[in-house]
């Protein structure tokens, strides 16, 4: 093999040990996914699993609760 025959292989290697990375990070957000759906853990442990294994990828979320009061209040002149 010639330099840049190794050079492409070398990409292509990288390229593929990439693809696997991020083949797990799926299947762990999938599992954090399936955790907190059977009730196994909190949302709040969902959200740090997530973290964990795609950092950044997930981001903070405020609190729902309090949203349906809002709007009912300015609906009703509150």
């Amino acid at each position: 093999m010639n330099a840049p025959e190794i050079k492409t292989q070398f990409v292509l290697g990288a390229i593929k040990g990439a693809i696997l990375r991020i083949d797990e990070i799926r299947q762990e957000l999938i599992n954090a996914g399936l955790a907190l759906k059977a009730g196994y853990i909190t949302p709040q442990a969902a959200l740090d699993w997530a973290e964990e294994h795609a950092p950044g990828c997930v981001s903070y979320m405020p609190p729902l609760s309090g949203l349906g009061v809002k709007r009912t209040e300015a609906r009703n002149g509150a």
